[in-house]
């Protein structure tokens, strides 16, 4: 029984041992001292040349050892791996003047759901009586610069645009590799512990193939993650508002002859920089964004604020008896 168990130990540690090796380089031959290596005929000699490489095995095992053409053929199999010509991952992020949020929100999803996308994340919030809003999506990435073509022409202004590119095709041949090499191994620690014959050996082999059964999932999950990602297209849109609004402030209603005013614009929207135009109500006015004006004469005024984008666009605030 003793014997056995230690037969199965060590078959255990050269399964394990070739998983590894099979992800790894072949082994070369030692370097000179000039650091080249030697021609390899001529360092392991004309019949040994073609078998430096393979790990030796018993003059009674020779015979069950695969041939060459049985290890040409798993060599075949092994390297005959279904992948496209390339994996690249692109993504993209943008941000843009809108004249409605809340109705670019919308217009983003069906923008995903055209190209053969979803919408990841939405969402719209308020600050400082502004509207903004933050759109994530994804796209087939067939589709990646149709996408960006019509998320830009949902803008007025395009303030900011980025996009990234990553090849992933070699780490996904890597890892592709290395999960054939160890779902080789599952198999081989499969067929050890079907000959096991006391429960110790068992314990030890199914402890092995926990390990290895781990390393295949989580080289599935790394693969999933890169056929998913390089099959469609991140974008990240950042949305805010368009719609030019006015008002205005001031230190006080009714004024005093000869006492100053303090005026205070408060516009947000549309197109900086902008041009301001006051009117006061007494014949006088001024381009400043917050002006102070002295009125000759006691009373109420009615004040009037008009403001132009940079685009053009205008709006007014009027208040009268002010």
């Amino acid at each position: 029984m003793n014997g056995l168990r230690k037969s199965v130990i060590a078959a255990v540690a050269i399964v394990l041992l070739l998983a590894v090796g099979c992800s790894a380089m072949e082994i070369a031959p030692p370097q000179s001292e000039s650091g080249a290596y030697p021609d390899e005929k001529e360092y392991w000699g004309e019949e040994d040349a073609s078998a430096a490489y393979a790990p030796g095995l018993p003059e009674e095992e020779e015979e069950r050892a695969p041939g060459k053409e049985e290890r040409a053929a798993e060599a075949t199999s092994d390297s005959d791996i279904d992948i496209p010509d390339r994996l690249v991952v692109r993504n993209g992020s943008m941000e843009v003047v809108v004249d409605d949020v809340n109705e670019a929100a919308r217009d983003l999803g069906e923008i995903a759901g055209t190209f053969g996308g979803h919408v990841v994340s939405s969402s719209v919030y308020e600050d400082e009586g502004r509207t903004f809003g933050s759109v994530v999506i994804r796209v087939d990435a067939d589709s990646f610069d149709s996408a960006l073509e019509a998320i830009r022409a949902l803008a007025v202004e395009v303030i900011r645009e980025n996009t990234s590119s990553r090849d992933v095709t070699e780490e996904y041949v890597d890892l592709t590799a290395r999960l054939r090499n160890l779902e080789r191994t599952e198999a081989q620690l499969l067929e050890l512990m079907e000959q096991a014959e006391s429960v110790e050996v068992v314990l030890e082999v199914q402890r092995e193939l926990t390990n290895v059964r781990g390393q295949i999932e989580q080289l599935q999950g790394r693969i999933r993650y890169l056929e998913e990602t390089s099959a469609t297209s991140l974008i990240e849109v950042y949305l805010r508002e368009a719609v030019l609004t006015v008002s205005f402030t001031a230190d006080s209603r009714y004024v005093e002859e000869g006492e100053p005013v303090r005026f205070e614009s408060e516009v947000s929207g549309g197109f900086s920089p902008y041009t301001y135009q006051w009117d006061f109500g007494d014949g006088e006015g001024s381009n400043e964004p917050a002006p102070t004006h002295v009125y000759e004469e006691d009373g109420w005024y009615s004040v009037r604020l008009s403001v132009t984008d940079d685009r053009g666009a205008r709006e007014e605030a009027y208040r009268d008896y002010y």
